[in-house]
């Protein structure tokens, strides 16, 4: 306006002296110069729209909700919940995360080693999965996790429970996780100085280490435990403190129906503590006490049937890698106690597992190699039960790819080569014998038949991995397991699966 009013003053002075025509082009140049003028405000005023437009779509979702809002004065109308509180401020409390896994699975002769039984099949698995977590504040989180697994064609296990026709017991819709967790709890008050600990209570996966002693069912439909949990950490180390209900039959029948008596106690428990610490940022060093209280034959145990049992494992793992190339992990657990009525001893199992890979090169070429030991009980009669007890063990990556074997009575070795032809695709082969400690276990014979010999048999296997995406992949694998020393015909036993997995 300050330009409009000083060409006003100068054409008023002019006037004077001005013809006509003259005047017609100063009246002309103003109501020009008036209409630019007021183009320029418009201008500005949308660039300074469009600069807070930018500004709101720079800010996280819930705040850009809250200044879209207050643009068009309606803040605080739609955006509260009934306490009050900010519901834009809630969202961003709320943490989600998911996966989704299928798998086609065909195997043959996996069961028993023997087409007789005509021990062929396949189907199609399907797991998926949701996690809501919830911050109500700086220190206490809820969170839960649901879980359905199913195989295709079953009838679902809701609609038809406990109908094996139907693989209905494979299907499952579950609560897997649901515990509330509660951060710096000072649980020694000024008498221990300020130990902050964070406790997590109820349903929750206890998963250490690769699941050499504990594991999570990472290929079926996982083990989740109702317990309560103590975790210590500052710095590089960690201690977790927890205990865990695995059975409780005290009014609940072995069908899963509820009787207004008490059933016979066959409870079972386990408790443990663990400990982890990092020397260096790549290395790892854990150390661990676990103890399992069995009161009778708890067959409903996610990875039992126990018998009557008290058995201590102690256990330590090392693991790390080198100059981004070698990988290793180590883990050694004794046991002690008893079992069945017999004294645990002599009971130990050791893994070792080892990898070097060439990132220098392009395809990335890479060796593995694993080895198993676990005892197994050379006298079953002698009062002494001498063989290793994987606990919750995940089989699944244990040892090659048809899952045949646990860590328990047995000793085996094997390696793996894989290479990148393009970045996003692995190609691997794999090759591994199986040996039983002792031939003979608590029923007379290890191997089926009753055999005698301590070779069980070897496994081959070659795969196809093809990473989609950072956050899904797809696999091709297929193996082969040939058996040893048996004294009666045994058939080769087969496995081939396709799967896909997708996380956010």
């Amino acid at each position: 306006m300050k330009h409009t009013t000083a060409l006003a003053v100068v054409a008023l002075l002019a006037f004077a002296g001005t013809s006509p025509a003259q005047e017609d082009a100063f009246l002309r140049n103003e109501k020009r110069l008036t209409e630019l003028e007021r183009q320029l405000n418009l201008l500005r005023q949308e660039n300074a729209a469009l600069k807070r437009r930018i500004e709101i779509l720079s800010l996280p979702t819930s705040e850009a909700v809250e200044a879209h809002l207050q643009v068009r004065g309606i803040s605080g109308v739609s955006t509260t919940d009934e306490a009050g509180r900010n519901l834009s401020e809630a969202l961003e409390r709320v943490r989600l995360s998911g996966s989704f896994s299928a798998r086609y699975d065909f195997s043959e002769n996996r069961t028993d080693l023997s087409s007789a039984s005509e021990d062929t099949g396949d189907h199609v698995y399907t797991r998926i999965e949701l996690g809501i977590h919830y911050d109500l504040n700086d220190n206490i989180t809820l969170g839960t996790r649901l879980r359905g697994s199913f195989i295709g064609g079953g009838i679902a296990g809701l609609n038809a429970p406990g109908d094996p026709a139907s693989a209905a017991d494979s299907d499952t819709l579950e609560i897997y996780e649901a515990y509330a967790l509660f951060r710096d709890v000072n649980m020694f008050g000024r008498l221990g100085g300020h130990v902050p600990v964070s406790i997590q209570v109820g349903r929750q996966e206890l998963l250490y280490g690769d699941g050499f002693i504990l594991g999570n069912d990472s290929f079926g439909r996982g083990i989740s435990y109702d317990g309560i949990r103590f975790i210590q950490e500052s710095g590089r180390h960690r201690t977790d403190l927890f205990w865990a209900k695995l059975v409780e039959n005290d009014f609940v029948t072995a069908s899963g129906a509820i009787t207004p008596t008490a059933a016979p106690d066959d409870d079972a428990d386990i408790a443990g503590i663990h400990f982890n610490y990092r020397p260096v940022d790549d290395t790892s060093l854990a150390a661990y006490a676990l103890y399992l209280k069995s009161w009778g034959n708890s067959a409903s145990i996610p990875f039992g049937p126990y018998e009557e049992a008290s058995v201590l494992t102690l256990g330590a793992r090392l693991s790390g890698s080198a100059m981004q190339t070698l990988s290793y992990a180590v883990e050694a657990a004794a046991q002690t106690g008893k079992y069945g009525g017999e004294d645990v001893k002599g009971a130990y199992g050791v893994k070792g597992a080892f990898r070097y890979e060439s990132i220098g090169n392009p395809q990335r070429p890479y060796l593995a190699f694993t080895a198993v030991y676990a005892a197994g009980d050379n006298a079953p009669a002698d009062g002494e039960f001498n063989r290793f007890v994987p606990l919750a063990q995940d089989k699944h990556g244990l040892l090659g790819a048809l899952d045949l074997f646990y860590a328990s009575n047995l000793k085996a070795a094997g390696g793996e080569l894989g290479m990148r032809p393009l970045p996003e695709l692995v190609l691997s082969g794999s090759y591994f014998q199986y040996y039983a400690v002792e031939p003979a276990d608590n029923a007379g014979g290890w191997l089926p038949g009753g055999g005698s010999g301590n070779y069980i048999g070897a496994e081959w296997n070659v795969g196809i991995g093809w990473e989609i995406s950072p956050r899904s992949r797809l696999a091709l694998m297929y193996g082969q397991f040939h058996p040893g020393d048996f004294p009666v015909a045994a058939d080769t036993a087969r496995r081939l699966y396709l799967a896909i997995d997708v996380s956010f």
